[in-house]
């Protein structure tokens, strides 16, 4: 009887290790790789709209988005298109676009981020599909495979290139 007791008490002890790995690697662990997926969930985050909005949430927001990247930042949105260079006129590119679009959903699917021996510097892909409603037309839908560049400033991941259509 007293083994059986023994017994209960190493699952239970395994379970909770189980538990504490598997929380650490979902909830809080994965380190750098880990903050560049949040960074990159934020930016989603920022540029998503549900509908209508003022202009001083547009501005707001598009400060919000410009802190997401390095200064001179290469950002080509779509291919063969790219934003200004400069965070100033970025920014106004992001009110500009922003403004014309009724709603905007983004969903990012097979992110990887890969490190490099640094930890400064880390290059991530994935796909990002985005639907969008402009000016009440019909929605678009379209599915762009994406190459970021991360550079680590001040202990905070800035994007400094983004490459689209991207194809390893």
């Amino acid at each position: 009887m007293a083994q059986f007791g023994r017994m209960k008490k190493g699952i239970l002890i395994g379970l909770v290790l189980c538990l504490v790995v598997v929380g650490f690697l979902f909830l809080g662990g994965g380190g750098e790789e880990r903050a560049i997926e949040k960074r990159l969930d934020a930016l989603v985050e920022q540029v998503e709209k549900d509908g209508p909005a003022s202009k001083f949430e547009a501005v707001g927001r598009a400060r919000k988005v410009v802190e997401f990247f390095a200064p001179e930042a290469d950002v080509e949105y779509y291919p063969r298109r790219r934003l200004p260079r400069d965070l100033d006129s970025m920014q106004g590119a992001f009110i500009q676009a922003w403004d014309s679009l009724d709603t905007a959903t983004v969903w990012i699917q097979q992110h990887k981020v890969e490190l490099d021996a640094s930890e400064e510097n880390a290059v991530s892909t994935f796909r990002a599909t985005s639907q969008v409603k402009m000016n009440g037309e019909q929605d678009m839908s379209d599915t762009i495979p994406y190459r970021i560049e991360w550079v680590k400033l001040d202990g905070e991941w800035k994007i400094a290139r983004v490459e689209a259509n991207y194809v390893p």
